[in-house]
């Protein structure tokens, strides 16, 4: 198997997002806006069994 990626974002696009968390599930990785809680973070993984990380985006010092 190759090392190309399946998914390909633009360059012009990753750069103006402001990803403040990230989703984990298995071996992918998923970006997002919104920002999550400890309690937030807490509940997607007992009930779901995902983890969620804080990226802390751009607007964030």
């Amino acid at each position: 198997m190759t090392d190309k990626p399946l998914l390909t974002i633009d360059k012009e696009y990753w750069d103006n997002y402001n990803a403040q968390s990230k989703l984990i599930v298995g071996n992918i990785t998923i970006y997002l806006d919104k920002k999550f809680n400890w309690f937030n973070r807490l509940m997607f993984k007992l009930l779901f069994g995902l983890r969620l990380e804080k990226v802390g985006g751009k607007d964030d010092e």
